[in-house]
């Protein structure tokens, strides 16, 4: 797995690339926290991820409830076709993402 983030004016852009699963988790979720402190107009990119299992899923998905929790803003997140799978085989629909505020959801 690869992270990397891009500061711009006004905000970053955070992009995850390879396999997001449970073993990943951990650096990935420090990853995230140091996105949270900065603040601005986060863009999340996963695009680039590969294949991602439930735990990947869960906290990308808590990460950007997060966000939004704490005030920041972010725009709609690009999700590869291996996340898409990976929610669609526990039966989430992918619009979660979109406002990730439903605490029933994951």
């Amino acid at each position: 797995m690869k992270v990397s983030h891009v500061d711009s004016e006004g905000g970053m852009r955070f992009q995850i690339e390879g396999i997001v699963d449970i073993r990943a988790v951990a650096s990935l979720q420090q990853s995230l926290c140091q996105a949270l402190v900065r603040g601005g107009v986060i863009q999340f990119d996963l695009s680039g991820v590969v294949d991602c299992d439930v735990a990947g899923l869960q906290l990308m998905y808590a990460a950007l409830r997060d966000l939004r929790a704490a005030g920041h803003s972010s725009e709609r997140p690009r999700i590869s076709d291996a996340i898409r799978r990976t929610a669609s085989d526990i039966g989430l629909s992918l619009e979660e993402f979109d406002s990730a505020e439903n605490p029933h959801v994951l």
